[in-house]
């Protein structure tokens, strides 16, 4: 298991690719597609500020490694909803 500097880093760098993203597709998008865009940029500073949080302070009761295991999982599958959202 990685240390949580290196988890809260790869969160953090996820959300700045998936953030940029984001705002390119206002920028340079369709003029359509820019309110769902500012949208989804909203919810990947949501979505980080939730995981950073969630690193910091594991859940008591459970054993670390199945948490992170989750944690990880669950934070995936949130980024390619958004991600799939963005996409369409």
């Amino acid at each position: 298991m990685a240390n949580k500097r290196s988890i809260k880093n790869g969160i953090h760098v996820i959300c700045e690719s998936v953030f940029a993203e984001c705002i390119a597709v206002a920028l340079y998008g369709p003029e359509k597609h820019a309110k769902a865009a500012e949208d989804c940029a909203n919810a990947v500073i949501k979505l980080e500020d939730h995981y950073l949080r969630r690193v910091s302070h594991p859940e008591p009761g459970m054993k670390p490694k199945a948490y992170y295991k989750d944690l990880r999982v669950q934070f995936t599958k949130e980024v390619n909803e958004l991600l799939d959202h963005l996409s369409s």
